[in-house]
């Protein structure tokens, strides 16, 4: 634990001492830094704002030279974006102060049970190992998990995943990584947030006095990547501008910080991802650097295309929700049949999102169609919320073994009990003008 607030250090050493865990603390990176050098350490929790360093840089530090080390980035003032920007330097988790300290035991061992096994494979032996984080048991995801399984046993093979938003291809190439054996960094890099003037600094480097700003030398991305993995998300949108200089640091395997003259060795994987074309007339990419990185491809499809999973996803999101705070929440069958005729135009994130918001819905541990009509709405644009008829909602609801007039029913009688039979209410929960929804409730026998 490394925090400048001895109350804190103490208050967390104590709750955690007491469940079982070795608990070392101190209150500035430079000593946190030092100890990670000489001993072993399965998570280390730090503050953001450390009294002698930067704790951007800490945090870049420990993932890129402890990788089997979790991160947990801790602080009272982070917003989304700040926790966002953790998570993809390689944080495992990000806590907000103050965490009640009875949560601390929990949160810590959800980060170690999603760690990445460790084990090595013989070069060119086939692996039957699980994938991690892959789920699902339709034929397109068991063939994703055999494509991951086979790349990587490849280590300088580029990987390129190409997908619609939100299906998940940085899952995908943390398992790649994962399961590739290694005990180095995964390093992503959103290529569409990289401002143009920065690309070289980011990505390469530079030393002290290279350019009006260069305090003092620094390491770039291809440097934090070592040996492990470069994750190029959203490759497409590299400005044109940009591609020559990466591909030509991707073919000679070298590059240099910018004022530098010695060339330093690229040792990384590189896994791309992009969820539009990038050949064809209007293509995104040149050629020659779209060849370079497309090595092997993995193509996951869209949720929409295969939706016979889409209740182990639910179930997993659901599950992780209730654990995190510690509600027991189940869905019901006819919340299942919502789910499963859904169109999901943002895919798996989609799916997460909704379930999410309908857990919060719930009155009580049960997710019925009511909560899920809700989240669905509060997603669409507004004037398509307007005048909603019952049967349009009911869309969502085909092809399940009941009948459409059934779970119409079922859905209203569902909304109308728990809005405490409170027109108003049902009627803006289902997005349905009052009058419309008093006739359904007489033609049902509600009312």
């Amino acid at each position: 634990m490394v925090d400048d607030d001895a109350a804190v250090l103490r208050s967390y050493a104590e709750e955690l001492g007491d469940r079982g865990w070795i608990v070392r603390s101190c209150a500035r990176g430079d000593e946190a830094s030092t100890r990670l050098e000489t001993e072993s350490y399965d998570v280390v929790a730090h503050e953001l704002t450390l009294p002698d360093r930067d704790g951007w840089t800490f945090l870049q530090h420990v993932c890129a030279h402890h990788p089997d080390t979790a991160v947990v980035v801790t602080s009272a003032t982070i917003d989304v974006d700040a926790a966002v920007r953790a998570m993809r330097m390689g944080a495992r988790d990000v806590w907000r102060k103050p965490v009640a300290t009875a949560e601390l035991p929990r949160r810590l061992h959800e980060i170690m049970r999603a760690r990445p096994a460790k084990s090595v494979q013989p070069s060119g032996q086939r692996s039957s190992a699980p994938v991690p984080n892959i789920l699902g048991q339709s034929q397109a995801i068991r063939a994703i998990r055999d494509q991951i399984r086979t790349v990587a046993r490849y280590r300088d093979l580029s990987v390129l995943i190409t997908g619609e938003t939100g299906t998940g291809k940085e899952l995908v190439a943390q398992s790649i990584h994962a399961a590739s054996a290694t005990n180095a960094p995964f390093v992503p890099v959103n290529c569409a947030a990289l401002p143009e003037p920065l690309f070289e600094s980011e990505l390469f480097g530079h030393e002290a006095g290279a350019f009006t700003g260069a305090r003092g030398a620094r390491a770039g991305l291809f440097e934090a990547a070592a040996n492990g993995t470069l994750f190029l998300d959203e490759i497409g949108e590299l400005p044109a501008s940009l591609q020559p200089k990466l591909l030509r640091a991707l073919e000679s395997r070298a590059f240099r910080r910018i004022g530098s003259s010695r060339d330093l060795p690229f040792r990384a994987r590189v896994i791309s991802a992009t969820h539009r074309s990038l050949l064809g007339a209007d293509p995104a990419l040149r050629s020659d650097l779209y060849y370079r990185l497309a090595g092997f491809t993995i193509a996951i499809p869209a949720l929409r295309d295969d939706i016979s999973d889409i209740e182990i996803l639910a179930q997993h999101f659901l599950s992780e929700f209730s654990l995190r705070y510690g509600l027991e929440l189940t869905l019901s069958p006819h919340a299942l049949a919502a789910l499963h005729a859904h169109d999901w135009p943002g895919n798996v994130r989609e799916l997460r999102a909704v379930v999410e918001q309908a857990a919060v819905l719930a009155p009580g541990d049960r997710i019925g169609v009511a909560e899920l009509m809700m989240a669905f709405r509060d997603r669409q644009p507004c004037a398509r919320r307007e005048g909603v008829e019952a049967a349009a909602s009911g869309v969502m609801l085909a092809g399940a073994s009941h009948s459409l007039r059934d779970m119409e029913r079922h859905a209203i009688q569902e909304t109308w009990t728990s809005s405490g039979h409170n027109l108003s209410a049902a009627a803006r929960v289902l997005g349905l003008p009052r009058t419309t929804l008093r006739d359904r409730l007489r033609k049902y026998g509600l009312r």
